[in-house]
C-alpha cells in the first residue's frame, strides 16, 4: 500500500473481533487503511455493543490551513465611473 501512499491505521494488537468458539481466538480482521497525507487517532470502542466486532473510531486531525492568501482588490465602481465621465471620448 505504500506505492498509493496509505497506511495502516490499526494499533498493533489491538483486537477487533472476538472470537465465537472456543476454537477460534480473538483477531484483528479490521483494517482501517488511510492516506499518508491524514494524521488520524485510531481506537475500538471499549464495548461492542453485542456484536462480535467492535466498532472503529477515527478522528482526522486538523492541520494548519497551508493554503496561500491572495489579496482582494475592492473596485470603487462610483470612482470609475466618474473618470469614464471626465475622460474625452476620442
Amino acid at each position: 500500500m505504500e506505492a498509493v501512499h496509505r497506511g495502516l491505521q490499526n494499533d498493533d494488537g489491538t483486537v477487533t473481533r472476538l472470537a465465537d468458539h472456543a476454537k477460534q481466538t480473538d483477531s484483528s480482521l479490521d483494517l482501517t487503511w488511510a492516506s499518508t497525507a491524514l494524521k488520524c487517532d485510531w481506537h475500538t470502542w471499549l464495548d461492542s455493543l453485542g456484536s462480535d466486532h467492535f466498532p472503529i473510531a477515527v478522528k482526522l486531525k486538523c492541520l494548519k490551513d497551508h493554503r496561500q492568501s491572495r489579496q482582494a482588490y475592492v473596485i470603487r465602481w462610483d470612482k470609475f465611473r466618474q473618470t469614464l465621465l471626465q475622460t474625452p471620448s476620442g
